[in-house]
């Protein structure tokens, strides 16, 4: 309830809308309430996951960068020039078209991670339950990578969205539970 902060229920309140996406949110957040225990705890801390990932960026990259430079085709002065326009065709210009796109995928999930993580972390989702989130995110995002890298099949882009949609599922998770946590914390805060 918004009332109980003072803040009137008008609808574009942002506790109203919170507690209308809680509700709306509850009955997935059942289908994936035990996402949390399916995997190991790999990290002692959830925030040794932030540097992990931001490794993880460039995997793809390197990926990418070996065989040109093996190619002699990579000019240190000006190393992206390699991979601009239409240089390289057929296999390998599309591998080096998926090492990219896996690159910038990976950058782009790195945002929204490191805020989940930040998120859990400072509204108290306990350790256990963020490491093996984080966890199950990584395996994710690692499996992810060499899956894009391998081919351009369709077997092998439906494979890859769907480790893709498993990773934006563990992300959802974490942030919701950090929401839940943060608006149990705000009740909290006010009684006092």
């Amino acid at each position: 309830n918004a009332e109980y902060m003072g803040i009137p229920p008008f609808p574009g309140n942002p506790i109203v809308l919170f507690q209308i996406h809680s509700c709306q949110t509850r009955k997935i957040s059942k289908m994936f309430g035990s996402l949390d225990h399916l995997a190991p705890k790999c990290f002692a801390n959830p925030l040794q996951a932030i540097p992990c990932m931001f490794f993880l960026i460039y995997v793809p990259h390197f990926f990418k960068a070996i065989p040109l430079f093996m190619r002699g085709q990579v000019d240190i002065r000006d190393p992206r020039a390699a991979t601009e326009g239409d240089k390289h065709k057929g296999a390998f210009g599309r591998y080096l078209k998926r090492a990219q796109n896996c690159h910038y995928n990976t950058m782009e999930a790195f945002a929204p991670f490191a805020a989940a993580v930040l998120m859990c972390y400072v509204t108290g989702i306990p350790h256990a339950t963020l490491c093996s989130l984080c966890t199950l995110f990584m395996f994710a995002r690692m499996a992810y990578v060499p899956i894009y890298l391998l081919g351009d099949s369709k077997i092998l882009g439906f494979v890859r969205m769907c480790v893709w949609m498993f990773s934006v599922v563990v992300l959802y998770r974490m942030m919701h539970i950090a929401m839940l946590a943060g608006g149990e914390k705000m009740k909290i805060n006010h009684t006092h």
